[in-house]
């Protein structure tokens, strides 16, 4: 069983006597390849190359005495197989794993369990189930090995559970049992509704956005609402509502940022598996080179981003342009995906008002899916320079006493002039950043940095913000 790494070598003739050993030492028997495509990195990659041949030859040479197994995941195995028209024909049966069900993953952790000699209470069958069905919408979900993992965690557990325990009082079979104790342990991580309220404080603790603040409690709060109705009655329906979103604003208004922090609320309130899951894209990572590779792309991304949140910035470019005809291929394969994955991930999609609006105008059905907007206003001049005097605080400098409203003017006017190219708070950190410039060069001027004093070295003065 080998990988890259037991086939690569970084020295001219050092991948030959390497895989060399490796097909000498499989002959015979089984040479096992896990997953497969990574053996071949890029374009320049020549080394995985020259492994990659060797493979292909051992494959056709020595059919009677070898067989080579390459495994790994679906889509990622089909675009490997097909960059070489000459795997087919030497890999000519392919079989496919299902995953298990979640109904198999409990059989599975159970029979692990009982090896172990460890019994899962009745009491806790219920909640273990529930970890095993947010697992399972994780990228990557290891199936069996997960279960592994998962028992081992329990264990644990139930170990910091029981070791207090005077082994004189209790039957032998109490230090063999997992609880529902031990399994509530596991479940609680940052379900805590001390760690919503966390996140949520942080949100609060940006500048400006009041009424972003002000929609984003009001979904979590209904959110909450719901979740404690289904407490009270199981049996019955209670909705979360479409969670996807449309954040659109000008830039460097802070999408981003909030986007980062609802996908961490919605992971501690267990709307999606993954809270800290965040895949940023734009247009070009979804266009192709050719016909039919945007589809692809799309599906990789939307494979990445299960579980926890994908962020398309200024999607609307896709349906623009001279690669149009690729990025509506994108658009088409991603809307279904949306829907496919509705319970398992958060869609935002972001940009300017009307160029969004477009954009559904274009497609009904993604239109119908992404029905709640959240708008980012620009900054007013006074955030603007709240923004830069927390900038220098948080690097510990300070400005000089007496400028504030110099400040305030000095950004507000940059604003006006440079419109859309200085982007709110990134022209604040722009503006910043320069500042810092231009004290360093005015500090060297000064000469011997060391008969400075703290006061002098860690103070913007009215002529490094202007510049010189």
């Amino acid at each position: 069983e080998v990988e890259r790494k037991d086939l690569i070598d970084d020295v001219m003739g050092g991948t030959e006597a390497k895989t060399q050993k490796v097909l000498d030492s499989a002959m015979g028997g089984v040479l096992f390849l896990d997953e497969a495509y990574g053996l071949i990195q890029d374009e320049r990659d020549t080394y995985g190359r020259e492994a990659f041949e060797m493979l292909m030859t051992a494959a056709s040479n020595h059919a009677d005495r070898l067989m080579i197994i390459m495994a790994g995941y679906p889509r990622e195995m089909e675009a490997f197989v097909s960059s070489n028209p000459g795997m087919s024909r030497r890999f000519p049966n392919q079989l496919y794993f299902e995953p298990y069900s979640e109904e198999q993953l409990y059989e599975i952790l159970q029979n692990a369990a009982a090896k172990k000699e460890y019994v899962i209470t009745k009491e806790a069958v219920s909640a273990v189930k529930e970890i095993i069905s947010a697992e399972c919408n994780l990228p990557n979900f290891g199936n069996a090995g997960a279960m592994n993992n998962l028992l081992e965690r329990l264990i644990l557990n139930q170990s910091e559970r029981t070791q207090a325990v005077d082994i004189e009082t209790v039957d032998r079979n109490f230090f063999m049992e997992i609880s529902l104790e031990d399994v509530l342990k596991e479940k609680a991580g940052e379900e805590k509704e001390k760690v919503v309220e966390e996140y949520l404080e942080e949100l609060e603790s940006l500048v400006g956005l009041d009424s972003v603040k002000q929609q984003v409690r009001e979904i979590i709060s209904t959110i909450q609402v719901n979740k404690r109705r289904k407490e009270l009655r199981p049996n019955e329906h209670f909705s979360l509502g479409n969670m996807h979103m449309l954040f659109t604003g000008a830039p460097g208004t802070g999408k981003t940022t909030v986007a980062r922090l609802i996908g961490k609320i919605y992971g501690a309130l267990g709307v999606i598996p993954d809270g800290k899951r965040f895949v940023e894209v734009g247009p070009s990572d979804f266009i192709g080179k050719y016909m039919g590779s945007a589809t692809d792309n799309a599906k990789s991304i939307v494979q990445r981003a299960v579980g926890g949140v994908l962020f398309i910035d200024e999607a609307y470019a896709l349906i623009n342009g001279s690669n149009s005809e690729y990025g509506k291929e994108a658009l088409n394969t991603l809307v279904p995906l949306i829907e496919n994955n509705r319970d398992k991930m958060v869609v935002i999609m972001a940009g300017y008002h009307d160029e969004i609006h477009r954009l559904l105008d274009y497609n009904d059905g993604l239109a119908g899916r992404m029905n709640k907007e959240i708008v980012f206003e620009d900054y007013s001049s006074g955030q603007l320079r709240e923004l830069f005097y927390l900038f220098a605080k948080r690097d510990g400098y300070k400005v000089d006493d007496g400028l504030a409203d110099f400040v305030e003017e000095y950004l507000y006017k940059k604003k006006i002039s440079e419109g859309t190219y200085f982007a709110n708070g990134r022209g604040v950190r722009n503006c910043y950043e320069s500042a810092l410039r231009n004290m360093s060069m005015r500090l060297m001027g000064m000469g011997d940095l060391k008969e400075r004093t703290p006061e002098e070295l860690f103070t913007l003065l009215q002529e490094d913000i202007i510049g010189r």
